[in-house]
């Protein structure tokens, strides 16, 4: 069903993160429209990417709802 996703979407993972694993969130962006879909995998987290990355996380969010 993810496929037929209509709005935008901002995906913020971390490669060692414990709620997805790199397969797992390359599986779930590739599920969404290429046209809907924004994301960050912040290579060195061990947590959430917005957890690890408070401060770029948060300028990422705000950029994202600016295009909207």
């Amino acid at each position: 069903k993810l496929s037929k996703t209509q709005c935008p979407v901002l995906f913020l993972g971390g490669v060692q993160g414990p709620m997805h694993i790199m397969k797992t969130a390359k599986e779930l962006i590739a599920a969404f429209p290429k046209d809907k879909i924004e994301y960050r995998i912040f290579e060195d987290a061990k947590t959430a990417g917005y957890e690890a990355y408070p401060e770029e996380s948060e300028k990422l969010i705000k950029q994202f709802i600016a295009k909207l």
